[in-house]
């Protein structure tokens, strides 16, 4: 009887979080919220919400990963983004009981320093810009193969004198078959809006409605995973408000099929042991939205991992933007272990 209870209130959760997102597409503001702090997320494309693993870092993404597996781990992160533009992020769980964890972390992107010029171009001085976030977490066993979780961030950002804080919550489920190697996980992320906005008027939070699988094969070391994100804006495009219709012409008009593979990515991982994976992402969408420029690796990303005693130490590469490549590093410390 408890499952099914279980089970009815996740159902109720998920109508709720879809009621709330729905439609919520458009500008929107604090754009970092979508750049991943983990190596692993981000060689497999930049967003997954269903991998199962003892890897703190994935949970920035679904607080419904988390769980007492994780005590006593710390995940560090960096990420070379472009040019003078740096993000870095660190967390630390613990177990709450048999069926709970708790964590806490913190993230930046520091855009670098800029010149200060006058109207006649003047050098006034110079000036900094970057974004921070400050999150806790829960997760918490529903029954012996769902699990529920709830991320709270405060987001605060400052671009010269020009401040913005935020509250949003992530909301996420994950069910997972130990047996079959199978999970299913939904999100709604960056649910809230702002607290203090820029200007006068108030921005959107980019929230973002995702669904993923993750399936292991039977007969071979690989995992297939299959996410689909931003689902409440169909058309899911990067649209560049200095160009006019007349010049977009027939690139605005996309069939089914491109508007839908915008919405997926696919990632693989090679997973020999329990202390290596290869991985492998494409994402369609960066791809589409960078067709008039960027390289081969446009869209595609990778990484690999390795477990050495008490330290879990991950790298990738992507291309989260036409101006260039992106590496990133990220370190798990097992504290448990020692």
């Amino acid at each position: 009887m408890r499952l099914n209870i279980n089970k009815l209130t996740l159902t109720i959760i998920l109508l709720i979080t879809f009621t709330l997102v729905k439609g919520e597409s458009g500008n929107t503001v604090f754009g970092f919220l979508d750049i991943p702090v983990s190596s692993r997320i981000n060689a497999l494309g930049g967003v997954n919400i269903s991998v199962v693993e003892r890897d703190l870092s994935i949970t920035s993404q679904n607080p419904a990963l988390l769980g007492p597996e994780m005590d006593k781990n710390v995940s560090l992160s960096y990420m070379r983004y472009i040019k003078d533009v740096n993000l870095g992020s660190c967390s630390y769980a613990m177990a709450l009981n048999d069926n709970g964890a708790i964590a806490f972390g913190a993230q930046f992107l520091n855009y670098g320093d800029f010149k200060l010029t006058s109207e006649d171009n003047q050098i006034l001085g110079s000036f900094s810009a970057k974004d921070m976030l400050f999150n806790t977490m829960i997760g918490y066993n529903i029954s012996e193969r769902w699990r529920g979780g709830a991320n709270a961030k405060f987001i605060y950002s400052v671009y010269e004198s020009y401040t913005s804080f935020a509250m949003a919550v992530d909301l996420g489920v994950n069910y997972f078959n130990e047996e079959r190697d199978f999970s299913f996980s939904v999100t709604a992320n960056n649910l809230g809006g702002q607290l203090k906005s820029f200007h006068e008027n108030r921005e959107k939070l980019p929230i973002d409605l995702r669904v993923g699988i993750s399936q292991a094969l039977a007969h071979a070391p690989f995992r297939i995973s299959l996410t689909a994100f931003n689902l409440t804006d169909w058309d899911n495009k990067f649209i560049d408000n200095s160009i006019s219709d007349d010049e977009l012409g027939s690139n605005k008009k996309d069939n089914f099929a491109k508007k839908m593979f915008r919405h997926i990515i696919i990632g693989m991982e090679y997973l020999p042991n329990d202390n290596f994976y290869l991985a492998l992402g494409y994402n369609y969408k960066k791809r589409s939205d960078f067709s008039g420029g960027g390289g081969f690796m446009t869209g595609f990303s990778a990484g690999t991992g390795i477990i050495i005693k008490k330290f879990n130490i991950n790298a990738s590469v992507a291309q989260h933007h036409i101006s260039g490549t992106s590496f990133m590093i990220g370190m798990n410390l097992l504290l448990n272990r020692f």
